[in-house]
């Protein structure tokens, strides 16, 4: 028997502790005074993009274009629609290299030179220019005040757990350092190198390596260093108890071994039966129809919009593949092989509604931009007011 340990879970979940924070309005102006060059939204401009399969196209278009109705007028006679050459109001950081400085030299209403790129001949026309803005103080005062209440949180987060852990180390008494401290403990029995990785802590599972490295390397009775999860929580683990490895019986052992020897056989014989159908497809023989199974999908997407029940590995694999051309032989499950041959595809046969258009894609990814900007801003802001209790936290032990 492999050796197994007893272990408690301690955590300062941020739930329980007091939130009851009182930011004064002067603090939160003075923070948006010293921090005036990051309360902004940047230049956006609305950009029209045509392209060309020829130069020759493209320069006859830009030697009669004058405005917008000249767009209006080409993508009317050659049957184009405007969303698909609108890009809608973007950033500079929002544009591909070949087109961004080009977008943003030009003024309002003006087409650009001819523009080689890997797509064909591009022509850019600024509709509109929404020039960089300075957020006031009403629109951030909700995000800094919310950094500070949270920063302050976090402090008394760490001061309970340094309460916890100073008591913990002078008594080197874990029930009375929990009732001390006013917290509880999860007891997690029987744990093993092979069942580790099934633990999750508040909800967050950590790496193997990880847990092994923390759990294994204690002693018994002892208390491991603070830890953090992805909601800023902290918690501690504590060794309970040790369970010495023991000498499997000969019996189990040998049962173990002719498990593993008839699994490795088995999958060794699906693997040469796939190498075989595969081999005769690609020789154009046909192969032995009772040694696999043949399974033809409807139309699919590689997301969820058509045929949710096809496993996603395997849409992964089809839409990684050349049409009419075999994929590359993928182990799925422990005895099960596949390879998949996709051989149509059409953006036709989904609803209207369902289609992507790249202007939702573009104005998504532009929202998106303006979201993480302002997250920057805000920890940028936070890094500028992180109190020192991390630090002093370290350094008290």
């Amino acid at each position: 028997m492999p050796e197994k340990r007893h272990i408690n879970l301690i955590t300062i979940d941020k739930n329980n502790i007091d939130s009851d924070v009182a930011i004064k309005e002067e603090e939160i102006i003075k923070i948006y005074n010293t921090n005036l060059d990051f309360y902004k939204t940047p230049e956006k401009r609305r950009i029209f993009q045509l392209i060309f399969d020829s130069e020759i196209k493209a320069k006859e278009f830009l030697d009669n274009a004058k405005n917008l109705d000249s767009i209006n007028n080409y993508i009317n006679k050659n049957n184009i629609k405007k969303n698909d050459i609108d890009l809608g109001y973007v950033t500079k950081e929002g544009l591909s290299d070949d087109i961004s400085e080009i977008s943003f030299n030009l003024s309002k209403r003006k087409f650009s030179n001819i523009i080689k790129s890997a797509f064909g001949w591009k022509v850019l026309f600024i509709e509109d220019i929404k020039s960089e803005k300075n957020l006031s103080f009403e629109e951030v005062k909700k995000f800094i005040e919310d950094d500070l209440i949270n920063d302050t949180i976090s402090e008394r987060i760490y001061e309970k757990a340094n309460s916890f852990y100073e008591k913990f180390i002078e008594t080197n008494d874990l029930s009375s350092s929990l009732k001390f401290s006013n917290l509880e403990k999860k007891n997690i029995k029987n744990i093993e190198i092979d069942n580790i990785k099934k633990i999750e802590i508040n909800g967050k599972k950590f790496s193997e390596d990880t847990l092994v490295k923390i759990i294994f390397n204690l002693k018994e009775g002892s208390l491991s260093d603070p830890l953090e999860n992805k909601n800023n929580n902290l918690f501690f683990i504590h060794l309970e108890k040790i369970i010495e490895s023991m000498p499997k019986k000969f019996d189990v052992a040998k049962e173990e071994v002719i498990q593993d020897i008839y699994k490795n056989l088995r999958k060794d014989e699906a693997k040469k039966i796939a190498d075989k159908v595969y081999n005769n497809l690609l020789k154009k023989i046909t192969p032995d129809p009772t040694s696999y199974n043949l399974i033809k999908t409807n139309w699919i997407t590689n997301d969820n919009r058509l045929d949710s029940k096809v496993d996603q590995k395997i849409k992964k694999i089809i839409f990684k593949t050349k049409l009419n051309t075999y994929s590359k032989i993928k182990q799925m499950e422990e005895n099960k092989f596949i390879f998949v041959k996709p051989t149509a595809q059409s953006n036709k046969i989904l609803e209207k509604d369902k289609r992507t258009i790249s202007k939702d894609i573009l104005l998504d990814v532009s929202n998106s931009i303006d979201n993480d900007i302002l997250s920057a801003l805000l920890i940028d802001l936070k890094v500028k007011k992180k109190s020192n209790i991390n630090q002093n936290f370290i350094n008290s032990f």
